[in-house]
């Protein structure tokens, strides 16, 4: 009788159909780019919130950005909005997590309502009035999280003329910026809107593995597979 394959050789044998198709069909959207962030410098904001966090306390997660899609409105501050471009989010800080599925980027060159400077924004949410909301954020102590915001504006601490245009930047900047997490009180859903913010904000692209690597691991799987069963043919025929 044939020896039964075990429990390695099933977990193997997904392993190898996994990276044979990771080959095979390569990135799931064409130009969407995943992302790392994370802050470094302590919060400050507003009175009450500000007090759910410590010095220490930062922020990191991870996101997907997609350069290519068109304009599709403005910002109440002028800048140019790119719907779908700021996509599944999902983030953590202390021992609280948020995501989000769909958010916005917002480009603006010279805007006078940012004292004339550039401004780059990704937003999970629009505005408390208007559009879907779909952030799934916490509750504590009293507050609700109701968005996320990644920005950066020219005049912030080493950030100087980075925009001529109001475009998308096909990369997102290397400088850092700074993270709001915006807040609305338990018995006001509507506002005020009370923030904190954490700067030290960097975002970087998280590599995908190359397709040497993946027909690597592919042999790698099928080479163990091939030991274990003539393992198994000697135990089998003693």
């Amino acid at each position: 009788m044939a020896p039964s394959p075990s429990p390695i050789t099933a977990a193997t044998s997904r392993l190898l159909a996994a990276a044979l198709i990771g080959l095979v069909a390569g990135p799931a959207v064409a130009g969407v780019v995943p992302h790392g962030f994370s802050t470094t410098g302590a919060p400050y904001g507003s009175p009450g919130v500000i007090d759910l966090f410590s010095a220490g306390d930062t922020v990191s997660g991870t996101f997907q950005y997609d350069a290519a899609l068109p304009p599709s409105g403005t910002l109440s501050n002028g800048a140019t909005r790119y719907d779908a471009t700021f996509l599944n989010l999902i983030g953590q800080v202390k021992v609280w997590t948020f995501s989000d599925p769909r958010g916005y980027t917002a480009v603006g060159n010279d805007l006078p309502a940012q004292g004339n400077n550039d401004f780059l924004m990704l937003g999970a949410e629009p505005g408390l009035g208007s559009g879907t909301h779909n952030l799934v954020g916490f509750t504590a102590a009293g507050w609700t999280l109701v968005n996320v915001r990644l920005f950066w504006i020219e005049g912030q601490p080493g950030i100087g003329d980075f925009t001529t245009t109001d475009a998308m930047p096909a990369v997102l900047p290397g400088f850092a910026g700074r993270l709001a997490l915006d807040f609305v009180p338990v018995d006001s859903p509507t506002g005020p809107v009370s923030y904190v913010f954490f700067d030290g904000l960097t975002v970087a692209v998280v590599p995908e593995p190359s397709p040497a690597l993946l027909l690597a691991a592919g042999l790698g799987v099928v080479w163990l597979r091939r030991r274990q069963a003539a393992g198994g043919s000697a135990s089998s025929a003693s």
